[in-house]
């Protein structure tokens, strides 16, 4: 991680932390493809809703701590722990659970109902559904299955293909930290040759591409399409690599 970008593969397996020190692990981020920013970030909810992640809006992130590899959140824990669940298979799309959990503040009133001597007044019940509660965490009900949406777990396993059909994949995704926005993907081609594959016997090229150089995503058949041609990459000068420190290089593609 940088001070300019932050880089997918670190920020999968890093820590959020609250307000609190409460941390839940990241384990996926998700994008729009409309804009091609990080609108989302999915986490760990073991510890409250069993095989279930929470959603956390990438607003909510307030500052990195490389040498922990931690996000703060300025949110408390009861707070996270208010914030929408979703649910998956490894490779669909997320869905978010639509059954609200019982709310923190209700633990002690239900208690007096065991034990009267307790009892204390019942916290007003929301006049929101959960619908409106994500809304208002969130800012819109997203549906996750939607062509707009889109994985970086997924699409870091996705094939890709240059605009003169060259194989390629995608092994990284640059990552502005001041607004979220996808700003390099980094790519890797196999030997020389079009077509050839990615892993087949030889080195293979990495090289950092801007965003703009997306064509499309084919998110049925989970392949990125490049528009930019497969010697373009290779011919890039080699530039300090924004996330390795000055002593490493990379191609780098402006165009």
């Amino acid at each position: 991680m940088t001070e300019s970008y932050l880089s997918a593969n670190q920020l999968l397996g890093s820590t959020l932390r609250t307000l609190d020190d409460v941390g839940v692990g990241v384990t996926d981020l998700i994008l729009n493809t409309e804009d091609w920013s990080v609108r989302f970030l999915v986490a760990e909810a073991d510890a409250w809703a069993p095989n279930k992640k929470v959603l956390v809006a990438a607003t909510s992130v307030t500052g990195v701590d490389e040498q922990r590899r931690a996000l703060g959140l300025d949110l408390t824990a009861d707070t996270l722990r208010a914030h929408p669940l979703v649910i998956s298979d490894d490779d669909g799309p997320y869905e978010l659970q639509r059954e609200a959990l019982p709310r923190p503040e209700w633990e002690g009133h239900w208690r007096a109902e065991m034990q009267p001597e307790l009892a204390s007044d019942a916290p007003p019940i929301p006049m929101d559904s959960v619908e409106v509660e994500i809304t208002d965490l969130l800012g819109m009900d997203p549906d996750f299955s939607a062509e707009r949406w889109t994985r970086a777990d997924v699409l870091l396993r996705s094939a890709s293909e240059t605009a003169d059909g060259d194989a390629a994949r995608v092994i990284d995704l640059l990552i502005d930290n001041t607004d979220w926005a996808l700003t390099y993907l980094r790519v890797a081609l196999g030997p020389s040759g079009s077509g050839r594959p990615v892993d087949a016997a030889g080195a293979t090229t990495e090289c950092l591409i801007p965003r703009r150089c997306i064509d499309w995503l084919d998110a049925e058949a989970e392949t990125l399409h490049l528009a930019i041609f497969e010697q373009e990459l290779r011919d890039a000068p080699l530039q300090p690599d924004p996330t390795a420190g000055s002593s490493t290089q990379v191609r780098m593609f402006e165009g």
